[in-house]
């Protein structure tokens, strides 16, 4: 069975960053699927811009799908809008490189990213733990510091967890990483920072909000 257009739903996506996995890059993948013939087809590249994408994908299938950070958008000559997909806007979007969940048009290239380190050390006590809190806190791109001391069996320690303002995830990862090795050099003699990781995400965008 042969795939014929009315039959096929179009997929546009934006692609992420290879090197930075919290980071759009503002180019498009595309392709259709066609569940009656089981036929499918990519586009011809990997990474088109948004309006070659577009014009490719409502080539080949009235119902088309954009897919910007978490929200879907219906883009196709057969609308499909429901719960949760927007249509169109009629003045297209712009779009530019940016971190997950930020503008569209790249106005916002720094957030806030949650993470968390941990510091091993004997010497872990309430008061340590204020004053780790207070050295993170006094980095002016670190915001919502808090520090304990860590009471679950294991190597004792002060855990840290703060939102840092980076341009991704992995920036602020290491950023932590930065602000903690001095922490230790200052406050914790013979101390050892453990590592330091993701700990969550701000709210993303959602349904009504602008873009």
């Amino acid at each position: 069975m042969s795939s014929r257009r009315e039959d096929r739903v179009a997929f546009v996506s934006e692609r992420m960053s290879d090197v930075e996995v919290s980071r759009l890059e503002g180019v498009f993948r595309v392709r259709w699927d066609d569940e009656a013939s089981g036929e499918h087809a990519d586009g011809p590249s990997e990474a088109l811009e948004l309006d070659e994408a577009l014009t490719w994908a409502r080539e080949h299938a009235p119902v088309v799908f954009v897919e910007l950070d978490d929200i879907l958008f219906s883009a196709g000559e057969r609308p499909e809008v429901d719960e949760g997909t927007r249509p169109w806007p009629a003045g297209g979007v712009v779009i530019r490189p940016r971190p997950i969940h930020t503008p569209f048009d790249g106005t916002v290239q720094r957030r806030y990213w949650g993470v968390v380190g941990t510091i091993e050390t004997d010497d872990a006590d309430e008061s340590l733990a204020r004053a780790v809190a207070a050295d993170v806190s006094a980095d002016p791109g670190a915001r919502g510091v808090v520090a304990r001391v860590l009471t679950t069996q294991g190597d004792p320690g002060i855990e840290v967890a703060c939102e840092l303002l980076a341009s991704g995830m992995g920036v602020a990862v290491l950023e932590l990483s930065w602000l903690l090795d001095g922490v230790v050099a200052r406050r914790v003699p013979g101390g050892l920072l453990t590592g330091t990781q993701n700990h969550g995400d701000l709210p993303r965008l959602a349904p009504g909000d602008p873009i």
